[in-house]
């Protein structure tokens, strides 16, 4: 197991660890947010009611050390680390700043500024500035259903106030629990050969009117907002058009336990989101 905690990983998937001691990082400034209030005030002109809190890109402050024990060694990690994060900016693609199993989406160097360097020590410190496109620090939880692990429906059960669908004897029944403080969005995966690619979570309804042959994928991304086909090839194709629109395919996982009925197997990825990142 690799011990190192923190570690960048730009859109291309070129990841470079930064607490391996060639790198060293500090991600204290990381840890700092704060939400934007909306507020209304009162007609007595005393106090006022919140109506929505919002945070929107953000930048902070990062130091970056590179160590070597050569002048080639040296020269050889610090391009690296530019030429990292530089592809994400060229790209204008995020990458993902990890720290252990969570992630921040930013691009980590929209500037940098060296604040000490030593040639004949083959050493020296960056101030980058990191760019957050999406204030949370996300952690992934994978799910697999499948017919031979679920338990057959037996009885019609209808989820009223929730969706006008009911369930019959041919859904696969399951469970997922969301152990969140909140609801979470989903990326959830239909790979095996379908009609009509659906399962309903928590009584939600997630359907998308296309074929899924063999090889193939839908993918439902509530994070992106996006629905795209996969082919067997690998191309990738949007068909957001297809989306059930009498359902919403992207709401979130709410806390909890929640019933899971399925025709064909799937995966689900549950994205817990924080505004600060797990200090264990």
């Amino acid at each position: 197991m690799i011990p190192y905690q923190i570690k960048y990983e730009n859109h291309q998937g070129e990841a470079l660890w930064l607490d391996d001691g060639r790198y060293f990082i500090n991600l204290a400034d990381m840890r700092n947010f704060a939400w934007e209030p909306s507020i209304n005030n009162r007609p007595s002109g005393f106090g006022g009611r919140v109506s929505r809190f919002a945070r929107g890109v953000t930048e902070r402050s990062v130091r970056v050390g590179v160590r070597a024990r050569t002048e080639a060694e040296f020269a050889s990690r610090i391009e690296r680390l530019f030429a990292i994060t530089e592809a994400d900016i060229l790209a204008k693609t995020p990458g993902k700043l990890w720290l252990k199993r969570e992630y921040i989406r930013c691009y980590l160097s929209v500037s940098s500024e060296i604040n000490t360097y030593s040639r004949l020590g083959f050493f020296a410190e960056k101030e980058l500035q990191v760019l957050i496109t999406e204030p949370f620090w996300c952690r992934e939880y994978e799910y697999r259903f499948t017919s031979g692990d679920a338990e057959a429906s037996i009885n019609n059960k209808r989820y009223d106030g929730r969706n006008p669908y009911r369930y019959g004897t041919r859904f696969q029944v399951s469970r997922v629990n969301n152990e969140h403080f909140a609801a979470c969005p989903a990326i959830i995966t239909f790979d095996t050969p379908t009609d009509t690619p659906s399962c309903y979570i928590g009584g939600r309804g997630y359907r998308v009117h296309t074929t899924v042959r063999e090889g193939e994928k839908v993918i439902i991304n509530q994070m992106e907002k996006t629905v795209t086909h996969v082919s067997a090839a690998g191309d990738s194709t949007s068909i957001f058009s297809l989306r059930d629109k009498e359902m919403d395919v992207f709401l979130p996982i709410e806390p909890g336990q929640q019933d899971v009925q399925f025709l064909d197997d799937f995966s689900l990825t549950l994205v817990q989101q924080r505004s600060e990142p797990r200090w264990n």
